[in-house]
C-alpha cells in the first residue's frame, strides 16, 4: 500500500495548521472521524474529540458551505469563526472530494480519517466498496 501526500488547498491548509495548535495547546495527541457513503448520499460523522473541544471557536477561521449558481455566476457561501468540530468536518469532506471525488456514489466507500496532531497530519484509511462480476460461458 503507498500513501500519497497531497494538499487540500490554501483554505483547508490554513484551517489545519489553525486547528492542529488548538488541539495540541488541548492535549490532543489524536482525533478520528469515520466516514460512510453509498447510494448517492454519504456523510462524515462527528470526531471523537470531547464536547468541550468540540465548541472551541476559532475566530477568524472560514470554512465553506457550498456553492449556489444565480444567473449563471457560482456564489460561495462562507461560515466565519467556525468551532474545531465544523474545521474538522471541513476538512474531512474537503479531503474525500480531493482524493476520491464521488466517493459516496453507488456502492461508496467508507473509512476513517486521522488527525495526528504532533506530525501536524491529516491520515484517510479509505475502502472502496465494488462489485465484483465473473463471467463464466459454457457450450455443449
Amino acid at each position: 500500500m503507498k500513501t500519497k501526500k497531497i494538499s487540500l488547498g490554501a483554505l483547508e491548509d490554513s484551517n489545519k495548521g489553525i486547528l492542529m495548535e488548538i488541539l495540541e495547546r488541548e492535549g490532543v495527541e489524536t482525533a478520528t472521524v469515520s466516514f460512510n457513503g453509498s447510494g448517492d448520499d454519504g456523510q462524515v460523522e462527528e470526531s471523537d474529540l470531547s464536547p468541550k473541544i468540540k465548541k472551541i471557536v476559532v475566530v477568524g477561521s472560514k470554512i465553506r458551505q457550498g456553492t449556489m449558481w444565480d444567473g449563471g455566476k457560482a456564489i460561495t457561501r462562507w461560515k466565519h469563526d467556525c468551532t474545531v468540530e465544523e474545521i474538522i468536518q471541513s476538512i474531512c469532506y474537503e479531503a474525500l472530494e480531493v482524493t476520491h471525488g464521488g466517493w459516496e456514489n453507488e456502492d461508496g466507500a467508507y473509512g476513517e480519517i486521522v488527525f495526528h496532531v504532533k506530525d501536524g497530519i491529516v491520515k484517510m484509511d479509505f475502502n472502496e466498496r465494488v462489485v465484483q462480476t465473473e463471467l463464466h460461458e459454457h457450450e455443449f
